[in-house]
């Protein structure tokens, strides 16, 4: 059984699902897995915070070609919804600044179009703290491995 804890307070855990897949190669920096969930879909499964609609996946051409300074969000299941500037983009890590805190590792990294529509670019890895910068990994990269799409709203 996989569980989580959820929200700005840390609630949980909260059984989420069974893990079905997972595939992990540390050398390439792959770590992605696939869940069995347990849970209904909840009416806003396609909304980041369940406010914001994800319109797609970005590729990784797509991201490495956006500007440094591009605003980078992630949703943190402890830091919530915050924004930061990308700093740049490696062959395997996007690196930006938003302060994230522990717990928010596995969170959705995205930018928001003039649309207010959410697309996802990548993975949060957790690298954070006062000297370090945020990093995320590239999101088209899990999907294709996994054999998944995203479901958008």
């Amino acid at each position: 059984m996989v569980s989580i804890w959820s929200g700005p307070n840390g609630a949980g855990p909260k059984v989420v699902g069974t893990l079905t897949g997972k595939l992990d190669d540390e050398a390439a920096g792959q770590d992605s897995a696939l869940l069995e969930t347990v849970l209904a879909p909840a009416p806003d499964a396609t909304k980041i915070a369940g406010k914001i609609p994800i319109s797609g996946v970005m590729s990784v051409a797509e991201v490495k070609a956006l500007e440094p300074g591009t605003p980078i969000c992630l949703d943190g299941a402890r830091s919530g919804v915050m924004c930061g500037p990308l700093v740049r983009t490696d062959w395997d890590t996007i690196k930006f600044g938003t302060n994230a805190i522990g717990g928010d590792s596995g969170s959705p990294v995205f930018l928001v179009g003039a649309d207010n529509r959410a697309v996802l670019i990548g993975i949060f890895k957790g690298e954070h703290g006062a000297t370090a910068l945020d990093a995320a990994t590239y999101l088209q990269p899990a999907l294709d491995r996994l054999g998944v799409e995203i479901v958008t709203g």
